[in-house]
């Protein structure tokens, strides 16, 4: 449990839940606070800071979290769809190359997509 004497190095090794917890909810406090000593005589003064840090803290984070959502949905199906297609047109290929061949078996067919790869290229280089 950290201190009031700490220094934030310590304060970081050894704070409790509790304590970041208060911590946190001190921190629009303090950016009001430091808004008013740095941007107090400055055009738009310290309320330009405190809505572009929630802007910051509260939008940006729910743009950020859709664009990856989205963008890992569409890599996700992207992958389903062409895994099924190269699925399927194994299949195919496993099919005539066994009847050509006269090596087909039933079994051939319940094997896992990584197998059917390798049966695949043991018939029709065999």
């Amino acid at each position: 449990m950290a201190d009031k004497r700490d220094s934030s190095l310590v304060f970081f090794s050894k704070a409790t839940s509790n304590q970041w917890s208060y911590v946190l909810s001190l921190y629009s406090e303090v950016l009001k606070v430091r808004a008013q000593q740095t941007r107090g005589t400055k055009k738009g003064g310290p309320q330009e800071l405190i809505k572009l840090d929630n802007w910051l803290v509260n939008f940006l984070f729910l743009f950020i979290n859709h664009f990856f959502l989205s963008f890992f949905l569409l890599l996700f199906f992207s992958f389903t769809y062409t895994f099924t297609l190269l699925y399927k047109s194994l299949l195919l290929l496993l099919y005539f190359a066994a009847f050509r061949k006269g090596q087909f078996e039933n079994r051939t067919l319940l094997a896992p997509p990584y197998a059917i790869i390798n049966i695949v290229l043991l018939t029709l280089f065999n």
